[in-house]
């Protein structure tokens, strides 16, 4: 029992001594493993905050929304403004998180001003929160005049649809309606005041607005299985080829960095390995007396691992204070992606996780020529 707190005592002394007999030693073991650390840790970094920023950009673009339109023109209008009432209630339902939106816009125009200027027509219902306020005044659903200006316009616009005069009242147009229909001016008329002219045709518009390109996939899949089975024609907008095609770039990027951690892994446990293997010839003769003395190989194997793993692990942390303020400065020339200040970003437990993991490897790894070394029996070194 002494023998095990004396022999360990002793090697950690020697280890003391030597470092400060050659400290270029133990600093190019905290050295390489700090530089290492940086260069993954920053890759790390650059790489999940452009991630992020891309898909900021992309939810600000609307790349995650979905516009699916069908037109109906037969005899069976009435039945197929029912069907959609249905339809919009069951995608609505099944789709809460979604920003979701659906609105029926008739085959036919509004009417106002000298000369006459068209407007076309759209029909909501009271799933759409956005336009089903009531008019305080008379409790009914208001007919709103959507526009860019609303403040062109009296509070009270008369418009002309068909042979009826129909009082509006001006709002800024809604974006969802804007991408929907496509124009600048809308006349949004509520479903209890639109069903006649629902029923010379219509076309539906649903736009549903996600957050991930799996939400997307899911959205389309269902919506053209379901109207196939229906057998009817649909069209659907979408950017999912586009997305799914950054998907695939992103899953090619994750192997990119997971290769970028594991050459640093592989470049530390080979200097690493060299390093050690000089430092043992160094002290061959000293660990060959003490194994004749009856010290196991397995106590010198595991004094050889802690030393190193101590020193990596000592430049794996410099490199984890140490990135910040780099990562600041490599910002500053990174001028096509707004990045954020080191501040405000934290390096995921995962992957620092990973860079420790690899570190640990590579300490691991060097150790293979030294097992190697302690092999040879003590008498032949002692000759």
């Amino acid at each position: 029992m002494k023998s095990l707190i004396l022999i360990p005592s002793y090697l950690w002394k020697n280890t003391l001594k030597r470092w400060f007999e050659n400290p270029i030693s133990p600093l190019s073991k905290i050295l390489v493993p700090s530089l290492l650390g940086l260069l993954a840790t920053l890759v790390l970094v650059f790489f999940a905050e452009a991630e992020a920023q891309l898909k900021v950009q992309l939810a600000k673009g609307d790349s995650y929304a979905v516009h699916v339109t069908e037109t109906h023109k037969g005899f069976d209008n009435s039945l197929a403004g029912q069907i959609s009432l249905s339809e919009e209630e069951m995608w609505q339902t099944h789709y809460r998180e979604a920003d979701f939106n659906y609105i029926r816009q008739p085959l036919v125009f509004a009417e106002f001003g000298m000369p006459r200027r068209r407007v076309p027509v759209v029909v909501y219902n009271d799933l759409y929160s956005e336009l089903s306020k009531t008019n305080v005044n008379l409790d009914i659903p208001t007919i709103w005049f959507l526009c860019k200006s609303p403040e062109l316009y009296t509070s009270r616009h008369v418009m002309k649809l068909g042979e009826s005069s129909i009082v509006s009242t001006p709002k800024k147009i809604s974006p969802a309606v804007l991408d929907n229909i496509k124009a600048d001016r809308v006349l949004a008329i509520p479903l209890s005041m639109g069903e006649p002219i629902l029923k010379d045709g219509f076309t539906t518009h649903m736009l549903a607005r996600f957050k991930t390109i799996d939400e997307v996939a899911i959205f389309v899949a269902e919506v053209e299985a379901y109207y196939k089975a229906e057998h009817r024609n649909i069209r659907v907008f979408s950017a999912l080829e586009i997305l799914s095609s950054l998907e695939k770039i992103q899953q090619i990027q994750n192997y990119i960095r997971l290769g970028i951690i594991t050459s640093c892994g592989l470049i530390l446990a080979l200097i690493l390995g060299t390093i050690a293997w000089l430092e043992y010839r160094q002290e061959s003769y000293l660990l060959a007396l003490l194994r004749s003395f009856g010290t196991p190989r397995f106590v010198l194997i595991i004094h050889f691992f802690f030393e190193n793993l101590l020193l990596v692990a000592a430049g794996i942390l410099i490199a984890f204070e140490a990135w910040k303020p780099i990562y600041d400065a490599l910002q500053s020339r990174v001028t096509s992606i707004d990045l954020r200040p080191a501040s405000s970003l934290v390096l995921p437990n995962q992957d620092a996780s990973i860079i420790l993991i690899s570190g640990l490897l590579g300490v691991l790894v060097a150790m293979i020529p030294i097992a190697f070394g302690l092999r040879k029996p003590a008498g032949l070194i002692l000759q």
